[in-house]
């Protein structure tokens, strides 16, 4: 599935930071323990970009609807991959 992922990301129009956060978050949330939400200082920390860089990043990626965000109350906001299955699209 994660190679799968890459070469999606390789495919996307984006700039190189976007892909590069986005790297890192499918990494991220690959290699965590389940329930652990990576958070912006872990996603910039990977990237070796500024938590400011790595929050523009994630907002330009929601916007484009290649990630979804889910704030959670009193913790970091979860982000959900919009990647194509094997067979299909992605959500719209």
């Amino acid at each position: 599935m994660t190679k799968h992922l890459f070469t999606w990301v390789q495919k996307l129009d984006l700039p190189r930071i976007e892909k590069l956060v986005l790297v890192i978050l499918i990494t991220l949330n690959k290699s965590s323990k389940k329930g652990h939400i990576p958070t912006v200082r872990e996603i910039a920390s990977g990237s070796s970009i500024s938590e400011r860089s790595a929050q523009r990043a994630l907002k330009n990626l929601v916007n484009n609807k290649i990630i979804f965000a889910t704030p959670k109350s009193g913790s970091a906001t979860r982000y959900e991959i919009n990647a194509p299955s094997k067979k299909g699209d992605a959500r719209q």
